[in-house]
């Protein structure tokens, strides 16, 4: 994954730490190194997934909605090397 030329240094952080929590919620493991990782933006972006997830109320539910959560998924997506 490449970010655009020009993003600071937070922004670089932010972004790469939503792609690999996305990625890792989609189900492909991810290793992002341990100074581009943002605690805060992991935990927010985890947090608009969940909102989002069909079965949320609210949420229009359909007998095709995968709401399949992986076991563990935030920590695991945490982890560092």
């Amino acid at each position: 994954m490449r970010l655009p030329e020009g993003l600071t240094e937070a922004e670089q952080k932010a972004r790469a730490t939503q792609a690999m929590v996305h990625l890792f919620h989609a189900g492909h493991y991810t290793d992002i190194a341990s100074h581009l990782m943002c605690e805060s933006t992991r935990d927010a972006t985890w947090a608009e997934i969940r909102d989002r997830r069909p079965d949320y109320p609210g949420w229009p539910t359909s007998p095709t909605a995968d709401t399949h959560t992986p076991t563990g998924a935030q920590t695991a997506a945490s982890r560092r090397p």
